[in-house]
Protein backbone atom coordinates (compact mmCIF):
# COMPACT_ATOMS: atom_id res chain seq x y z
CA UNK A 1 0.00 0.00 0.00
CA UNK A 2 3.20 2.82 0.94
CA UNK A 3 4.49 1.56 -2.38
CA UNK A 4 1.40 2.68 -4.28
CA UNK A 5 1.04 5.58 -2.59
CA UNK A 6 4.51 7.67 -3.12
CA UNK A 7 3.83 7.09 -6.81
CA UNK A 8 0.17 8.12 -6.40
CA UNK A 9 1.47 11.40 -4.60
CA UNK A 10 4.07 11.79 -7.25
CA UNK A 11 1.68 11.79 -10.51
CA UNK A 12 -0.85 14.33 -8.34
CA UNK A 13 2.41 16.71 -8.01
CA UNK A 14 3.18 16.71 -11.34
CA UNK A 15 -0.44 17.24 -12.35
CA UNK A 16 -0.99 19.95 -10.46
CA UNK A 17 2.27 21.56 -11.81
CA UNK A 18 1.68 21.51 -15.05
CA UNK A 19 -2.61 22.91 -14.71
CA UNK A 20 -0.57 25.56 -12.66
CA UNK A 21 1.55 26.70 -15.38
CA UNK A 22 -1.71 26.32 -17.63
CA UNK A 23 -3.23 29.18 -16.02
CA UNK A 24 -0.53 31.71 -16.19
CA UNK A 25 -1.00 31.43 -20.05
CA UNK A 26 -4.64 32.40 -19.42
CA UNK A 27 -3.84 35.53 -17.59
CA UNK A 28 -1.34 37.11 -19.97
CA UNK A 29 -4.07 36.10 -22.95
CA UNK A 30 -6.12 38.22 -20.78
CA UNK A 31 -4.42 41.04 -19.71
CA UNK A 32 -3.15 41.06 -23.66
CA UNK A 33 -7.03 41.34 -24.53
CA UNK A 34 -7.40 44.14 -22.18
CA UNK A 35 -8.10 47.88 -24.51
CA UNK A 36 -5.28 50.34 -24.16
CA UNK A 37 -5.69 53.75 -22.09
CA UNK A 38 -6.27 56.31 -24.43
CA UNK A 39 -2.64 57.59 -23.35
CA UNK A 40 -1.09 54.75 -24.80
CA UNK A 41 -3.27 54.88 -28.21
CA UNK A 42 -1.83 56.72 -31.18
CA UNK A 43 -3.59 59.16 -32.58
CA UNK A 44 -4.43 58.73 -36.56
CA UNK A 45 -7.30 60.63 -37.04
CA UNK A 46 -4.94 63.57 -38.14
CA UNK A 47 -5.79 64.64 -41.87
CA UNK A 48 -2.99 65.02 -44.02
CA UNK A 49 -1.79 68.33 -45.21
CA UNK A 50 -3.59 69.24 -48.49
CA UNK A 51 -0.47 71.05 -49.71
CA UNK A 52 1.36 68.23 -51.89
CA UNK A 53 4.37 70.19 -52.53
CA UNK A 54 7.69 69.80 -51.86
CA UNK A 55 8.58 69.00 -48.05
CA UNK A 56 10.85 71.57 -46.85
CA UNK A 57 13.53 69.64 -46.12
CA UNK A 58 13.74 68.73 -49.80
CA UNK A 59 13.41 65.15 -49.87
CA UNK A 60 11.02 65.40 -52.90
CA UNK A 61 7.37 65.10 -53.51
CA UNK A 62 5.18 62.77 -51.82
CA UNK A 63 5.38 60.39 -54.72
CA UNK A 64 8.45 60.05 -55.14
CA UNK A 65 8.97 59.23 -51.26
CA UNK A 66 9.40 55.52 -50.40
CA UNK A 67 6.27 53.46 -49.18
CA UNK A 68 6.44 53.57 -45.29
CA UNK A 69 5.90 49.62 -43.94
CA UNK A 70 3.52 49.05 -40.65
CA UNK A 71 4.73 50.16 -37.53
CA UNK A 72 3.00 47.13 -35.73
CA UNK A 73 6.11 44.45 -35.23
CA UNK A 74 5.71 40.76 -34.09
CA UNK A 75 5.92 40.63 -30.59
CA UNK A 76 5.82 36.59 -30.52
CA UNK A 77 9.04 35.11 -30.79
CA UNK A 78 10.18 32.80 -33.31
CA UNK A 79 8.61 29.05 -31.97
CA UNK A 80 6.03 31.10 -28.94
CA UNK A 81 3.58 29.96 -27.13
CA UNK A 82 2.80 27.13 -29.10
CA UNK A 83 6.25 25.79 -29.03
CA UNK A 84 6.10 26.39 -25.29
CA UNK A 85 2.74 24.61 -25.19
CA UNK A 86 3.50 21.15 -27.30
CA UNK A 87 6.83 20.94 -25.38
CA UNK A 88 4.81 20.98 -21.92
CA UNK A 89 2.44 18.64 -23.51
CA UNK A 90 5.63 16.51 -24.36
CA UNK A 91 6.60 16.98 -20.83
CA UNK A 92 3.32 15.74 -19.47
CA UNK A 93 2.91 12.90 -21.26
CA UNK A 94 6.59 11.83 -20.68
CA UNK A 95 5.84 12.22 -16.87
CA UNK A 96 2.55 10.61 -17.39
CA UNK A 97 3.89 7.26 -18.69
CA UNK A 98 6.96 7.30 -16.22
CA UNK A 99 4.08 7.57 -13.54
CA UNK A 100 1.97 4.76 -15.35
CA UNK A 101 5.22 2.40 -15.93
CA UNK A 102 5.92 2.94 -12.03
CA UNK A 103 2.19 2.36 -11.12
CA UNK A 104 2.08 -1.22 -12.80
CA UNK A 105 5.34 -1.97 -11.51
CA UNK A 106 4.14 -1.57 -7.93
CA UNK A 107 -0.05 -2.85 -8.94
CA UNK A 108 2.17 -6.37 -9.87
CA UNK A 109 4.41 -6.22 -7.14
CA UNK A 110 1.31 -5.98 -5.08
CA UNK A 111 -0.19 -8.57 -7.19
CA UNK A 112 2.17 -10.74 -6.70
CA UNK A 113 2.08 -10.60 -3.07
CA UNK A 114 -1.67 -10.55 -2.91
CA UNK A 115 -1.43 -14.34 -4.38
CA UNK A 116 1.34 -15.58 -2.24
CA UNK A 117 -1.06 -14.23 0.91
CA UNK A 118 -3.94 -15.97 -0.76
CA UNK A 119 -1.93 -18.85 -0.97
CA UNK A 120 -0.54 -18.76 2.44
CA UNK A 121 -4.29 -18.33 3.41
CA UNK A 122 -5.54 -21.29 1.59
CA UNK A 123 -2.66 -23.17 3.33
CA UNK A 124 -3.17 -22.42 6.97
CA UNK A 125 -7.43 -23.42 5.95
CA UNK A 126 -6.40 -26.10 4.96
CA UNK A 127 -4.18 -27.02 7.67
CA UNK A 128 -6.78 -26.12 10.05
CA UNK A 129 -9.54 -27.99 8.18
CA UNK A 130 -7.33 -31.44 8.61
CA UNK A 131 -6.40 -30.60 12.55
CA UNK A 132 -10.69 -29.98 12.66
CA UNK A 133 -10.90 -33.29 11.04
CA UNK A 134 -8.46 -35.21 13.32
CA UNK A 135 -9.98 -33.71 16.32
CA UNK A 136 -13.44 -34.72 14.89
CA UNK A 137 -12.39 -38.05 14.68
CA UNK A 138 -10.51 -38.18 17.91
CA UNK A 139 -13.81 -37.02 19.43
CA UNK A 140 -16.08 -39.44 17.79
CA UNK A 141 -13.97 -42.35 18.72
CA UNK A 142 -14.02 -41.39 22.38
CA UNK A 143 -17.82 -41.30 22.31
CA UNK A 144 -17.50 -44.86 21.11
CA UNK A 145 -15.71 -46.27 23.89
CA UNK A 146 -17.41 -44.62 26.11
CA UNK A 147 -21.16 -46.27 24.55
CA UNK A 148 -19.08 -49.58 24.91
CA UNK A 149 -18.57 -49.31 28.61
CA UNK A 150 -21.56 -47.94 28.68
CA UNK A 151 -23.16 -50.88 26.99
CA UNK A 152 -21.81 -53.47 28.98
CA UNK A 153 -22.84 -54.65 32.15
CA UNK A 154 -21.60 -53.79 35.29
CA UNK A 155 -20.22 -56.51 37.80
Amino acid sequence: MKKLLIPLIILLLIIGYFMSRGGDHEAKDAYDSLEQPDTEQMDDTTTPPDDMSTPPDGMGTPDTQMPQEPDDTDTTPPGGVEDEAEEAGRDAGQALDEAAEKTEEVLEGAAEKTEEALEDVGEAAREAAEDVKQATEEAVEELRDDDKQNDQPQN
